[in-house]
């Protein structure tokens, strides 16, 4: 298969199947916020300890124009009502090495504990929009993990811009890198392994 039809490709895949995409964290510095997303239902199964796994950036601005909407407000109203009623939280909070993450920052237990409520909610409103939406990524990535030297690369990553056309598109794997303690990568890597994962 050459580049272009390899390409062609992989545009095809990203575009064309189900998603179950659900929080996986959030970043910002003084100009921008973004939210990170898993898709529990691309997690294939261990092969020699390792699993791969699509992961989705979306501006938090781009979330928050949508949310205002009053058509996709009446959308999502229902299904966000019934998770929160039915006491759901994305996987990742079921983590202490997440929450512990949160808390760092905070300076007392009553702080921590309404930043995570918030953040549930803020979390439960980004799966549900996603899910239920078109709304446009910044990035998408075929992500890879090996669970056994909890270490990850990206095989593949589309770039988009605002009007969701392709910036720019890499499917050459970086190489392997050993996920830092406590970081991002470190928490993601006990989402995709082991017998709790949010695949489940």
């Amino acid at each position: 298969m050459n580049i272009r039809s390899a390409l062609f490709s992989l545009i095809i895949a990203v575009n064309s199947y189900a998603a179950n995409w659900q929080f996986a964290d959030s970043s910002s510095n003084e100009n921008y916020s973004i939210i990170y997303f898993l898709d529990s239902d691309s997690l294939t199964s261990p092969i020699d300890n390792k699993v791969s796994f699509w992961v989705k950036t979306i501006s938090l601005d781009t979330l928050n124009s949508l949310i205002i909407d009053d058509k996709i407000q009446v959308k999502i109203a229902p299904i966000l009502r019934s998770k929160i009623l039915g006491n759901y939280k994305p996987k990742i909070f079921f983590f202490k090495e997440y929450k512990d993450s949160i808390a760092k920052n905070l300076d007392n237990k009553e702080m921590e504990k309404k930043n995570i409520d918030d953040l549930i909610l803020l979390a439960i409103s980004a799966e549900v929009l996603v899910n239920n939406t078109n709304i446009k990524a910044d990035n998408i990535a075929l992500m890879e993990f090996d669970c056994s030297k909890n270490s990850s690369k990206i095989n593949q990553l589309i770039s988009y811009n605002q009007d969701g056309t392709i910036k720019s598109m890499s499917i050459t794997p970086t190489p392997w890198m050993v996920s830092p303690p406590e970081s991002k990568l470190s928490i993601w890597s006990k989402l995709v392994c082991g017998k709790n994962h949010f695949g489940n």
